[in-house]
């Protein structure tokens, strides 16, 4: 297996073989390490997650994962075309593909790990990392105008960094990032990234950092932004139903005073985008105007970019739930759902006076 000879020729450890244990346990080993998805988010440059995200998957009991049924057809879909797309680049290339089953681990640093997707063997005998992204055309387009994905050879941030630190963990010299966006051999990009040691150098050290400075006691990163997914991990982890009333320590005075800033900045900032939306209504309704409704109307800019205003019919579809309830009261108790949730809030109340003031 081409896994088992990088394993003997780079050094890298084995940590287990994902496809011999269960989800759940393949989860919590992956808990004990930093992964190639964690390196954008610790670098700032990942959407989907930062510091204290990355610290709280670390330090948190795991979670049942709640299915999102409005992605799951397109993430099953993006798993089933992953061996295709592996198995087609192996026909046009003759390089020997291979899916990596095995849970990776640095050779000096501990708690380093990584989960390719696939490993090449070419002709030459040399390594390869293989990591495929699938998309859409739309996303990829975009990435394209702004001479990102393919045209010069880079790749979101992200991913980049996700590919390095498996090249740091592997010690693989290359690795291509395979990006499809269509059901059409054409629309694979294949985008090469070669070892660089000095972005390495200090990418490692800042996953070394983090993992001492916080991970290992158990110290939060300072980070003024979380999201609500995270918010809930750490209510559900010290919500305490059985205690009454807690006094809080005086550090959490700049806390409270803090929360009730950004309070204030939420409302001046609502009050501030229904303003804008209102401007926004009043120019779209002019802009509808002079377009005199028309299907598809355009405006050039310059000799390469233009307007193009469209006039479409949208229709939604809605349940009036009063009226369910009203008129079939049987089957509104059937299909409603109550659930429980940890909630935490923060009001600003006058002390009592004791008696005899």
């Amino acid at each position: 297996m081409i896994q088992d000879r990088l394993v003997k020729e780079n050094g890298c450890r084995v940590i287990c073989d994902n496809t011999a244990i269960p989800k759940e346990k393949w989860l919590e080993i992956r808990k004990g390490y930093l992964n190639g998805t964690d390196a954008g988010k610790l670098a700032g440059v990942c959407l989907w997650g930062n510091e204290l995200s990355v610290y709280l998957d670390k330090t948190m009991p795991l979670q049942e994962a709640k299915e999102d049924t409005s992605k799951w057809f397109k993430f099953q879909c993006g798993l089933s075309l992953e061996p295709l797309i592996a198995g087609w680049y192996q026909k046009v290339t003759g390089y020997q593909v291979e899916n990596v089953s095995y849970m990776l681990g640095h050779p000096e640093i501990p708690f380093l790990a990584g989960d390719m997707d696939y490993i090449a063997e070419t002709p030459e005998k040399e390594l390869v990392g293989i990591e495929i992204k699938t998309t859409d055309e739309i996303n990829v387009n975009e990435h394209f105008r702004a001479g990102i994905l393919g045209v010069d050879g880079k790749l979101p941030s992200q991913y980049e960094y996700q590919v390095r630190h498996y090249m740091a963990v592997t010690g693989l010299s290359r690795f291509i990032v395979l990006v499809c966006y269509g059901f059409d051999s054409s629309k694979v990009i294949p985008v090469t990234v070669y070892r660089d040691l000095l972005f390495e150098e200090q990418m490692l050290g800042m996953e070394i950092r983090f993992w001492n400075r916080h991970v290992v006691p158990q110290d939060p990163p300072e980070e003024r932004h979380m999201k609500k997914e995270d918010l809930k991990r750490v209510q559900k982890e010290v919500f305490d139903p059985e205690t009454e009333q807690e006094d809080l320590p005086e550090e959490a005075d700049e806390v409270l005073a803090a929360y009730q800033e950004l309070t204030l900045q939420k409302k001046e900032a609502e009050s501030k985008a229904k303003e804008l939306e209102e401007q926004l209504n009043a120019v779209l309704a002019e802009i509808c105007r002079l377009s005199r409704g028309a299907p598809l109307a355009v405006r050039p800019i310059d000799g390469k970019t233009y307007y193009e205003v469209v006039n479409k019919v949208a229709s939604r579809t809605t349940v009036d739930s009063e009226k369910l309830k009203m008129t079939h009261p049987e089957a509104y108790r059937e299909c409603r759902k109550v659930s429980a949730f940890e909630q935490t809030t923060v009001r600003v109340k006058k002390c009592r006076k004791a008696k005899g003031e």
